[in-house]
């Protein structure tokens, strides 16, 4: 089904109970369980936090408990017979929270059976082919097997491992309700002798982390006085070997496809490098501790970022390198960053690069909250033009944080704190300190996007303009990341800003990068949503039409 532009859109408002006093610093955190397949409520369920239970759901499959403010808790779990137990994140924002509808599902249930070198097996979660999150669970292997039941449905590594930390095989299963999937990995050694050099002498004491693509494992492997170590790797397929060394400034990767033919994994690492100064554009002096950033593409697409800091003389160097396309960035305190682009081939082995980077003023912005109370920790990201983004630091204890202004161009700093909505100051270089208030975090906005045919539409993502503003992307993220907003729509079609300030909020679906520079330009076409939210829940329908 393609999407065309919305046919309907409305809008409601209505009121919602303020929070409890801040002198009692608890927060009511509610939501509803409802059984996933049915959409039926699930009475009866455990809400626990560590273990511990604190509310039990109605009737109606509602609860609702007090929370302390000083010790918020990060995450809850949610136990129904027979269903799957369920772990959900609470936004980290300490106020009254509804974590909405929480849905549980049947379990399925894995059944392995493995050799006697096996010691454990772990699963861990798949999602969209890569692990997501910590481990689902973990057992000691007796008598040859072992069983993980009560699973939600999905994709899981289910990883065997010996007593070696090199002895690991892992592989993908499909987990569906109701049923059990039995596993019986085929474990077949081989050995393969590892061997480190740099510039043609051995790597002595170096650490070879391997990370196996194919079955989701990765471990690590400590070199000898002569460079070498020795495993018997348990599994073949795609990996990658990254060397760390104190011999050299950053990490060198390699990547293999090992088979049992394999006897031995040579990683000869040339002295390739990039070096240089960075200095003052305007004093000429060097510029110590300055940050440098190297992201080298390969010809296969394939990156890798590394690290360095220039030292008193304002020198640096990062070694090895790989060839390929340097994009190398620096920036120093008081200097905004600068970006420097090249191509680096054979037979070129090292290039020296001078890093001038211009002075700036600096702005001194103090963060508030509406009582003129500072707000310590706030993000506050830093931007030139819609979207790129010159930097990002965090308030100090007194609510404060300095911010390099360039005056080759205006700038802008947004502010998301973790209690409360967000802010956001255009910054001159002519203005030495600015006051930001962050407004009352008072409004609540559901955007809910459908088909004509009144089904939910998933996985849609929308440009916000507030107040004729664009919000870059980053500060989407930290107000999902920081404060609980969902930014991407659910199962439920439902896109939810908590926390927001009072105003005028425009939407747009998701469009191309030149889409959005044009919207945060001001022109485009106009917005198919418009909401001016008020203190309570402000929810918005957004309704699209099938094209044959």
């Amino acid at each position: 089904m393609r999407i065309a532009l919305p046919l309907l859109v409305a809008f409601c408002c209505v009121d919602v109970v303020a929070a409890p006093s801040p002198r009692r610093r608890t927060h009511t955190i509610s939501g509803t369980v409802i059984a996933r397949n049915s959409g039926v409520p699930v009475r009866g369920a455990a809400i626990t936090i560590d273990d511990k239970t604190v509310a039990m759901t109605g009737k109606a499959g509602r609860f609702s408990f007090e929370a302390d403010a000083e010790r918020w808790p990060e995450a809850i779990a949610v136990h129904a017979a027979p269903f799957t137990r369920t772990e959900l994140r609470v936004p980290p924002a300490r106020a009254a929270t509804n974590l909405g509808e929480i849905t549980l599902s049947l379990g399925g249930a894995i059944d392995i059976e493995v050799s006697p070198d096996v010691v454990e097996v772990e699963i861990l979660h798949v999602e969209k082919g890569r692990v997501r999150g910590r481990s689902v669970a973990r057992k000691a292997v007796k008598e040859g097997a072992v069983k993980f039941e009560d699973l939600a449905p999905g994709d899981y590594i289910v990883l065997a491992k010996g007593d070696q930390p090199w002895e690991r095989l892992g592989e993908v299963v499909h987990v569906m309700q109701g049923l059990i999937e039995r596993v019986r990995p085929s474990i077949i050694p081989f050995p393969v002798a590892v061997r480190a050099r740099f510039d043609g002498e051995p790597l002595a004491r170096a650490e070879v982390v391997l990370t196996h693509k194919d079955g989701h494992w990765e471990e690590k492997l400590a070199l000898d006085e002569a460079g070498e170590a020795s495993a018997e790797l348990w599994q073949e397929g795609r990996v990658t070997a990254a060397v760390h060394s104190t011999a050299m400034t950053a990490p060198w990767l390699e990547r293999r496809t090992l088979s049992g033919d394999d006897t031995e994994l040579r990683l000869d690492i040339p002295a390739r490098e990039i070096n240089g100064t960075v200095l003052d554009a305007r004093s000429g002096e060097p510029i110590a501790n300055a940050a440098l950033r190297l992201k080298v593409t390969g010809d296969d697409g394939t990156s890798l970022t590394v690290g360095a800091k220039s030292d008193a003389e304002g020198r640096f160097r990062i070694a090895p390198v790989a060839y390929g396309q340097h994009l190398l960035k620096a920036a120093a305190a008081n200097h905004p960053p600068v970006d420097v682009a090249y191509s680096f081939r054979e037979p070129e082995e090292r290039r020296s690069l001078t890093l001038r980077l211009d002075p700036a003023a600096t702005v001194r912005v103090t963060v508030t909250d509406p009582r003129g109370t500072p707000i310590p920790g706030a993000r506050a990201m830093h931007f030139q033009s819609f979207g790129r983004r010159l930097g990002i630091a965090r308030t100090d204890a007194t609510g404060i944080v300095e911010i390099p202004v360039p005056d080759d161009a205006p700038s802008e700093l947004y502010v998301v704190p973790r209690d409360g909505s967000f802010g956001f100051v255009q910054l001159k270089t002519d203005v030495e300190e600015i006051p930001l208030r962050i407004s009352d975090a008072s409004c609540r906005i559901v955007l809910r996007a459908q088909s004509d045919q009144h089904a939910p539409i998933p996985d849609l993502s929308v440009v916000v303009r507030y107040n004729g503003r664009v919000l870059p992307p980053d500060v989407l993220e930290a107000l999902r990341t920081m404060q609980g907003a969902r930014t991407v729509s659910d199962h439920r079609g439902e896109i939810v800003l908590e926390r927001m300030p009072a105003g005028i909020y425009e939407f747009w679906p998701v469009g191309t990068p030149a889409e959005l520079r044009a919207l945060a330009s001001g022109v485009g076409p106009e917005a198919p949503v418009r909401i001016t939210a008020a203190p309570g829940e402000n929810v918005a329908l957004l309704t699209f039409a099938a094209v044959p």
